[in-house]
């Protein structure tokens, strides 16, 4: 499974045999510092997160939000100027989403995070997008935690961690006894 997380940043973890697979170094799933070809743009996370949707918005409405939550619930009633913001972050989204797919193929990628939350204004577009840019396509479905996700998958990951460090502690006591 992948899970893309859209909230203040763009970041992703690829879920490997019920673990969480880091990398080397701990930073695997940085998709949010994705570049595109021509290294004229900034990083992905920076071209889809909350701000920039609703400053696409801005740029296209002559107004301002106060949260990228009414760019969707716009976009979804027909307004052009907010459907065009949604659209532009799906089309940069969808991409890397895609590129993600390709390297490791999973069965599900789940969209959580503040952004997340959007439903099908955000997920239907991004899913028929994807499709057209992957070979076989996996289920692309909301994290049922919600914004919370990320909440969640640090408390279990610190309780693995103080296991692992009892364990050790344990296993290294009776080494000595």
């Amino acid at each position: 499974m992948l899970f893309v997380a859209l909230g203040a940043g763009v970041g992703a973890g690829l879920v490997l045999n019920n673990a969480l697979y880091r990398g080397s170094t701990g930073a695997a799933g940085e998709i949010g510092l994705f570049r595109n070809a021509t290294g004229t743009a900034p990083e992905l996370e920076r071209r889809v997160a909350p701000a920039a949707v609703a400053e696409a918005d801005a740029a296209r409405a002559g107004t301002r939000v106060t949260g990228v939550e009414q760019v969707f619930e716009r976009a979804a009633a027909g307004e052009p100027a907010a459907r065009e913001a949604v659209s532009g972050m799906v089309a940069e989204l969808s991409v890397a989403i895609a590129n993600a797919i390709l390297l490791c193929n999973p069965a599900m990628v789940v969209i959580g995070g503040g952004l997340g939350a959007a439903g099908e204004p955000l997920l239907a577009p991004l899913r028929e997008r994807v499709t057209q840019l992957v070979p076989a396509m996996p289920k692309i479905e909301p994290s049922q935690l919600g914004a919370e996700a990320a909440v969640v998958g640090a408390v279990r990951w610190a309780t693995e961690v103080a296991q692992q460090r009892l364990i050790d502690k344990l296993e290294g006591g009776l080494a000595h006894a």
